[in-house]
């Protein structure tokens, strides 16, 4: 369900993009800006923030209940949410899958970062499959970043390391095994 509600997502900020560019004047030298992200950093980030570490030792405390009280079903559950969790970690840190529930967290302040940088549109850098000679991407990684973890220290470190590397394919990352 969280799947096709991403993909639900997706598809109207790829819809929005669309209708941006298609109403922006396609005169020369008029530019487009658009406002791209590595969602890559932003699933790092967010898996090392304070939110996430905190909902990590919830379960990991309700797992430690469901094995004191003799509760297998809850804690074969448990077991399996955190193989899920793993996996879409992977998927996002690795891989270009979608944000979208970090994203959520922070919508309320895009619009802000939107203004300062001039863009009519935000989108995962991954998720732009074409770009008219009209439009500009604008970098915002470390900005929304800055948002998902204001703690964040190692922010330079984490946009620099991701950016020597090319993301994995699904099937790369499915089919490691660690």
């Amino acid at each position: 369900m969280k799947k096709h509600l991403g993909t639900i997502a997706m598809v109207g900020v790829v819809a929005a993009t669309v209708f941006v560019m298609a109403a922006a004047p396609q005169t020369k030298g008029t530019k487009v800006r658009i406002g791209g992200y590595d969602s890559r950093v932003i699933a790092v980030v967010g898996a090392q923030s304070a939110g996430w570490g905190a909902e990590m030792r919830k379960k990991m405390q309700e797992k430690h209940d469901a094995e004191k009280a003799g509760d297998l079903v809850k804690v074969k559950e448990l077991e399996a949410w955190g193989e899920r969790m793993q996996q879409n970690a992977h998927l996002k840190a690795f891989g270009t899958a979608p944000v979208t529930e970090i994203m959520e967290k922070i919508k309320d302040k895009l619009p802000k970062i939107a203004a300062e940088a001039n863009v009519c549109v935000i989108v995962s850098k991954w998720q732009i499959d074409f770009k008219a000679d009209n439009a500009e991407t604008v970098d915002l990684t470390e900005k929304i970043a800055g948002l998902v973890d204001p703690n964040q220290k190692n922010l330079k470190n984490i946009v620099e390391e991701m950016g020597k590397h090319k993301p994995a394919s699904e099937e790369e990352i499915l089919s490691h095994k660690d």
